[in-house]
């Protein structure tokens, strides 16, 4: 095993230069109640090195296992831990309709020298190809996307990155647990609560093995079985094996879901043709509205539908157009109304559509943000309450281990981080003071984020190394020192 280091090679948070991880300097060697001998990280996207919306050279070089093993001195610097793309721009998960689009990384750049508000645009990149492929030889058993079922079961294809990395004649977990791991870090849950929210809450939210898809969300039971059965190969197939389970943070305040405003006017103010077509088109819905109450006036005030207001002036109050499929029925006339509505304030648009709106898209009745580009505040708070659940479910089977298995408390991590948020008063979160710098729940230059808005830059995936490191030493006895995120470049923006 290689000694852990003092020596750090001094980056500024603002600077994209190229991260050497430190040589060794003798100091003592990491220890715990614990076998560091052979260390294992399985998960998803928040294990999988995404920076940026892509996988690329910079994305796997700071990705959460790669830091945690190189810089804490287990493994050689220059050893390939993860599933590996060799591509500078990369592969955009999520602008890429399948496995052999070419969209790479997400660009953030100033308009202009004076200005603070920087826009963001698409670069080219390659189509998905892991430099590493097939490799067994890994430390770390981790893709995007990859729910709980695709860690757990064999045969299931339904996840491209596994597939394309691996076969499927073996699940994620055989394979991880082939390599006899002495100590492993396991991220289940969050990427499940994840791929539910990103497919706009539309799926089932109670699914079991029989029924669940990629937008499904295993229900709490299902969840608790797969976790254990995970946690079970893992401790089973080493007797003296311990791990960290990692729970899953509130990622409704992650700037994917709170950046873009719930308001459409700054995007089209200035474009008086899709205005005039959007007040137009309300008119004719709010009529039918008006109709339809007047041929039914029993009905209660409660279960009306919301009118359209685009006020012909310059107040920010024009909401963004939504499909809402929970709306009720309305027929005028023998035409059907559309069940569209205007997006709330305490509504979550996601940050993929913001480019969109600039186009007109989201303004009109008959071009509205589709059921699955956003999520509702009702859909928010049951979606803090699973989280709760699965987190709960997470810190029991840990504590039903026998003192096996610890959590790494990210939710209460990102808690501390985004206290102050409020989204209604404009007010910023409070950040994290690191040695006397404020890291910020944010895409910006003291952000933690990468410019996805949902995938953490460098410094904020040492916050996630730390929290684990925490976990370790405070319930196993371990001697690890932490990464320091001052130490690591920050999100890239560049000017125009």
């Amino acid at each position: 095993m290689k000694k852990v280091t003092l020596l750090l090679l001094t980056i500024l948070v603002l600077t994209a230069c190229e991260y050497e991880f430190p040589d060794p300097v003798a100091i003592s060697e990491p220890s715990a109640d614990a076998d560091f001998s052979n260390i294992v990280f399985v998960g998803g996207s928040r294990l999988a090195g995404i920076e940026d919306g892509a996988l690329s050279i910079r994305g796997n070089q700071y990705a959460v296992p790669n830091l945690f093993l190189k810089e804490l001195g287990f493994v050689d610097t220059d050893q390939v831990v993860t599933p590996r793309v060799n591509s500078e721009n990369g592969f955009n998960i999520y602008e890429n309709a399948d496995i052999n689009g070419t969209t790479g990384a997400y660009r953030v750049f100033f308009p202009s020298a004076d200005t603070v508000f920087f826009k963001r645009e698409l670069t080219t990149g390659t189509a998905l190809a892991f430099e590493n492929a097939g490799d067994g030889d890994l430390n770390s058993f981790s893709f995007p996307g990859a729910s709980i079922l695709d860690v757990t079961e064999s045969g299931r294809s339904l996840n491209p990155y596994t597939n394309a990395f691996f076969d499927n004649s073996q699940s994620i977990l055989a394979r991880a647990t082939s390599a006899n791991p002495s100590f492993f870090v396991l991220d289940l849950g969050y990427q499940d609560m994840l791929n539910f929210v990103l497919n706009g809450a539309t799926g089932d939210m109670n699914a079991g093995l029989a029924t669940a898809g990629v937008a499904d969300l295993p229900s709490e039971a299902f969840f608790r079985t797969k976790l254990e059965e995970a946690t079970n190969a893992l401790l089973n197939q080493n007797a003296s094996a311990k791990g960290v389970l990692i729970n899953i943070p509130d990622f409704t305040l992650f700037p994917y879901f709170v950046r873009t405003s719930y308001d459409v006017t700054p995007f089209v103010i200035s474009e008086r043709q899709i205005i005039s077509a959007a007040q137009g088109e309300a008119a004719l819905f709010n009529n039918s509205l008006i109709g339809f109450y007047q041929q039914n006036p029993g009905i209660p005030s409660a279960d009306r539908r919301p009118f359209i207001d685009y006020g012909n002036d310059s107040r920010f109050n024009w909401g963004i157009m939504v499909e809402d499929q929970t709306l009720a029925d309305v027929t005028f006339n023998g035409n059907v109304v559309p069940k569209v509505r205007q997006l709330k304030i305490d509504d979550y648009m996601f940050y993929k559509e913001e480019q969109r709106l600039r186009t007109g898209y989201g303004m009109q009745v008959s071009n509205p943000v589709p059921n699955n580009g956003f999520i509702s505040f009702e859909k928010g708070e049951e979606i803090k309450l699973k989280i709760a659940a699965y987190n709960a479910i997470i810190q029991d089977v840990a504590n039903n281990s026998g003192g096996r298995l610890v959590v790494a408390d990210t939710y209460t991590v990102f808690n501390q981080m985004t206290n102050g948020f409020n989204k209604l008063l404009g007010n910023a979160a409070d950040g994290l003071n690191v040695d006397g710098v404020v890291l910020e729940p944010r895409i910006s230059r003291f952000g933690v984020f990468s410019t996805d808005g949902l995938n953490l830059n460098p410094v904020g995936n040492a916050i996630i190394v730390n929290t684990i490191v925490s976990a370790i030493n405070n319930n196993l006895n371990g001697n690890l020192r932490q990464v320091n995120p001052n130490n690591l470049p920050g999100t890239v923006f560049t000017n125009n």
